[in-house]
Parts: C-alpha cells; sequence; structure tokens
C-alpha cells in the first residue's frame, strides 16, 4: 500500500491570495563556507538552484550545464551534483546543487566570479491545475516562463602562511597517517605488501608521496 498526504497550497507567499510570482517559482544562490582563509585551505563553492515544488510547475536549462564561475587563482575540484529540498516563504522547493572545493594558490583578495545561470519554468495556470490530464510542456493552459539569472561573485582574502617545518611541500589541512605491513610474519624471497594511508581534509594533490630509506634486508618496488 501506498499512503499519500494531501494538503492545500500554502498560503503564504510574496502574491496576494498565497498564488506564487515569477520571482518564487525559480532562483539561484552561491555561497561560500569561509571568506578568509590562509594559502592553500579549502574553501567549498556551493552553487543552487531553487525549483517550486508542486503549483504544476516544470522546469528545465536552456544550455544543459550550468555555466560555472571564474575561479582564477584557485585549485579547483568538482564534486558529485546533489538534489535536496528547502522551504522559503512557507513554500516547498526541490534544490539542486553543484559543490566544487577551491584551494587558493596564491595571497592577496581573489574573487570568485558572478555565476550566470538560464533556464525555464513551465506553469499550468491556476484553473487548470487541478486537472489531471496536464501534459509537460504542450498543455494550451501551460506558460513559459524563461529566466537569466545572475548570482554576485565573492571575494576572498587569502592570508600568507606561517613558515611551515621542514620538509614542507604545501598541503593545508588536517591530516593522519598510517602505515603498516599486510602481514606480521613473512618469508625469505616471498613478496610482502607495505601500505602508507594518508587521510584528512585538504587538497590531496598536494600531499606528495612518502618518502622513506629502503631497508637494507629487503628490496622496495615503486609504489
Amino acid at each position: 500500500a501506498v499512503v499519500l498526504t494531501v494538503k492545500d497550497p500554502p498560503s503564504r507567499g510574496a502574491s496576494a491570495g498565497g498564488e506564487p510570482i515569477r520571482e518564487d517559482y525559480l532562483f539561484i544562490r552561491m555561497n561560500v563556507d569561509k571568506n578568509n582563509v590562509y594559502q592553500g585551505e579549502p574553501i567549498l563553492l556551493t552553487l543552487q538552484i531553487w525549483m517550486l515544488d508542486g503549483w504544476g510547475a516544470g522546469y528545465g536549462t536552456r544550455s544543459g550545464v550550468p555555466t560555472q564561475p571564474s575561479t582564477e587563482g584557485f585549485y579547483s575540484a568538482q564534486l558529485e551534483e546533489r538534489d535536496g529540498v528547502g522551504e522559503l516563504n512557507g513554500y516547498d522547493y526541490k534544490v539542486r546543487e553543484y559543490g566544487r572545493v577551491l584551494y587558493p594558490t596564491r595571497t592577496g583578495e581573489l574573487e570568485i566570479g558572478h555565476w550566470h545561470w538560464e533556464g525555464y519554468a513551465n506553469i499550468r495556470a491556476a484553473r487548470s491545475r487541478a486537472r489531471s490530464s496536464f501534459i509537460w510542456g504542450r498543455s494550451r493552459n501551460t506558460q513559459r516562463l524563461e529566466f537569466a539569472l545572475d548570482a554576485p561573485p565573492q571575494r576572498i582574502v587569502v592570508k600568507p602562511l606561517p613558515d611551515g617545518p621542514a620538509g614542507f611541500r604545501g598541503a593545508v589541512g588536517e591530516y593522519s597517517l598510517d602505515a603498516k605491513w599486510d602481514r606480521a610474519t613473512v618469508l625469505q624471497g616471498v613478496p610482502v605488501d607495505f601500505y602508507v594511508t594518508i587521510r584528512g581534509e585538504g587538497n590531496p594533490d598536494a600531499v606528495g608521496e612518502p618518502a622513506f630509506e629502503n631497508p637494507e634486508w629487503a628490496y622496495f618496488s615503486e609504489p
């Protein structure tokens, strides 16, 4: 059995009578988790598309892929796209989120450029929302709203790092190091694996391969 809960449309909203207006249907947001960092410190950048849930609306992206903001001066790592939900002004929203982790490569004031996104919303007229014969994008009672949206740029202040320890290669973050053999007892001439594991938060490409002196009693191959 499938149990459905049916509720009336929300009575709150930006327009009189609770009917959504154009700005309620679709908007974008761009955020960073911090604006003041050290060189190499990770910054989480999130790009969100908010789409009004229900109200007979269907959505699409005009270009197929959202235009990404410029990130000159940062090393960038893409995160997986995520779909979630949100609520604003009494309305429920579907939220599509694109994430990137940015690592500033130089000091000073850097800028994450503005984010431009273009898409549309196909909405049904209020008198036809209760009908079950609606076909997305084909109903004569459907109105298409075109959107060309911009999120403002983000300014990031990057401070220089204090003097690092000997052998510092630029990896900024929190890391832990573990090393172990795959067995405690070995036979002469029989290969055995040696594992070095680095875990933590930070730019993985700034973490180099471990350096250690090969013991005289064994031959070590390349990793």
